[in-house]
């Protein structure tokens, strides 16, 4: 008995000395196993690291690019860059900015002026200003009537917020963005509405929040007379709502020609007027045209370089008098300058030089129109397609689309591609080239109002529309899409503006004349050509609309035909 006990407690030992060595096995195997989990980590932590890091920068990015898409960079830098160094000091000094800039409270300061006065280059000074001032935070935009996106209230607010918006570590925010910024967008994710950007009402409350964060925000809009004129009150009311409601210092600094409704809403701020006749303005347009005239010279663009000393004065003399502080003005008289040959033709013309913008684009338009060839079709394309095309079109396009010619039947061909050198030639130095955008674009706002009235928009819509629908019924158009298309430039080619935006020209034909009949319904009828490309097409724009809009486009094609063709067999019988 005793022997079985002896026996059964050496088991008993046995046991667990065979579980200690045992659990010390397995606790070697579990520390052999974490030093391997450890070493990977520290492998792999840097590398973690930087993907996290990077997944935080494409959704702050993505979130961004929700609030608004609107370059504005590239047009302060295209702006900034062109401006004349030493010009526009004289601003700094005045009493109104010098208050404005100084004192510890919320202000609008209004600098109102006539077209081509340059107040897009003082603005853009005032922007460059802030730009270097550590302490604060700038939002600024560039408002522009050529453009829908930036002549639209909603836009424009949310450009300003995104600027507002990206708060670093400051607290309040998320992802180094403003809280209630990404609690809107996580929303709308959330709820399969990321599409959706923000409302105006949403951007009209956003805008005061950050301003609060920062102990001083400056806020400046150019040319807010651009803005649309039914919808333009908004941003005015918004700005005064950002004076009157917020808690920290915000300053807002504001362009604009003289329209009476928004003088009426600023009434109680101050302002800087600028006058033709200001003495103000000489040092800075004499000092303009003293460096364009020598820069004429240097080139070689003004008689070959072969300029004596006194037609150099006499050229800056007459200009200056004429142009009284008109930068664009002197610009468009310069450019007229250059065509001379002789010496005798400048002198002639520097005293019959017009003295007023709508004189100076008269003569231009007659002379336009009196080039010959196919030269004045050229430029009244291209005045057609930047005046209403729905998104500024890439250079390409627009060189592509002035040459497309249709005939009286729908029939469509296309003349052979045009460069950029002479689509400028042809324009005489009423459009320019935007390199930074590449796009090209009018001179100046006041092109665009001077051609509004020689080419009413509601014929430019048509004629565009024609030209897009021609397009999309042309089986020769779809080949060459085909054969001929480099991938990146798809989403600038002629065929996809067309596909996407034929519908909006169309709709804005209100008055369609009986002769427009036979060419709209011949396009109508010739659709059967390219229905093999239907589906193309509709790959086309579904990359840009939701399905429920393109079914929209699709009802209203289907409508206004549809009604075209009864109006027209109504009319015939």
């Amino acid at each position: 008995m005793a022997e079985a006990e002896s026996a059964s407690t050496r088991f008993d030992r046995l046991q667990k000395l065979l579980q200690g060595v045992a659990t010390r096995e397995g606790c070697e195997r579990l520390q052999q196993m974490l030093n391997n989990v450890t070493m990977t980590m520290l492998y792999l932590g840097p590398q973690l690291n930087t993907i996290e890091k990077s997944l935080e920068v494409n959704r702050k990015s993505e979130i961004l690019q929700w609030i608004s898409n609107i370059p504005y960079t590239e047009h302060h830098a295209r702006i900034s860059d062109g401006h004349l160094k030493g010009t526009d000091d004289w601003l700094f000094e005045r009493e109104e900015y010098r208050n404005w800039q100084a004192i510890s409270a919320s202000k609008l300061l209004l600098l109102r002026g006539i077209p081509g006065a340059g107040k897009t280059y003082i603005a853009s000074r005032v922007i460059d200003s802030f730009r270097k001032m550590p302490e604060g935070k700038l939002a600024y935009f560039y408002c522009n009537r050529a453009e829908e996106n930036r002549r639209e209230p909603r836009k424009i607010l949310s450009t300003l917020i995104q600027q507002l918006a990206q708060a670093g570590s400051k607290e309040g925010s998320k992802e180094g963005l403003l809280t209630p910024i990404v609690d809107i967008y996580r929303d709308r994710e959330r709820n399969g509405q990321k599409s959706a950007q923000l409302s105006l009402k949403e951007s009209q409350d956003l805008l005061v929040q950050p301003i609060d964060i920062y102990p001083q925000t400056t806020i400046c809009i150019n040319a807010i007379d651009e803005v649309d004129d039914d919808t333009r009150i908004h941003l005015l009311k918004s700005l005064k709502n950002v004076i009157k409601a917020s808690k920290n210092v915000v300053k807002i600094f504001v362009t604009t020609r003289m329209d009476s409704d928004i003088l009426m809403q600023f009434e109680i701020f101050p302002r800087i007027e600028l006058e033709p006749d200001d003495n103000k303005d000489d040092s800075d347009i004499n000092a303009f045209l003293r460096i364009q005239v020598q820069s004429l010279i240097d080139d070689g663009l003004l008689l070959h370089g072969k300029v004596s000393n006194e037609l150099k004065e006499e050229i800056y003399n007459s200009l200056c008098q004429r142009c009284k502080g008109n930068f664009q003005l002197a610009a468009l008289h310069l450019g007229f300058l250059r065509k001379m040959r002789r010496e005798k033709d400048i002198k002639q013309n520097l005293t019959v030089l017009p003295k007023t913008l709508t004189l100076a684009y008269d003569e231009i338009y007659e002379g336009i129109l009196a080039q010959e060839g196919s030269a004045p079709q050229m430029a009244l394309n291209a005045f057609r397609w930047i005046q209403c095309s729905m998104e500024p079109l890439s250079s390409k396009t627009l060189l592509d689309a002035i040459m497309v010619e249709i005939d009286s039947s729908g029939g469509f061909s296309q003349t052979g591609p045009a460069t950029k050198e002479q689509l400028l030639t042809v324009c005489q130095n009423l459009i320019i080239m935007d390199d930074k955008l590449n796009t090209f674009r009018f001179a100046h706002l006041s092109v665009h109002e001077y051609l509004d009235k020689k080419l009413p928009k509601v014929d430019s819509h048509l004629e565009l529309s024609k030209v897009c629908f021609s397009l999309l019924c042309s089986d020769s158009a779809w080949n060459a899409y085909d054969h001929n298309l480099e991938t990146e430039e798809e989403a600038h080619h002629l065929l996809f503006y067309s596909a996407y935006f034929w519908p909006s020209h169309f709709r804005q034909c209100r008055d369609i004349r009986l002769e427009h009949y036979p060419i709209l319904s011949s396009l109508w009828e010739r659709r059967q050509i390219s229905r093999s490309r239907w589906r193309v097409f509709s790959r086309l724009i579904s990359r840009s609309i939701s399905e429920l809009f393109r079914t929209q486009v699709f009802r209203f094609i289907w409508r206004v035909f549809s009604r075209l063709i009864r109006t027209r067999i109504s009319r015939s019988s």
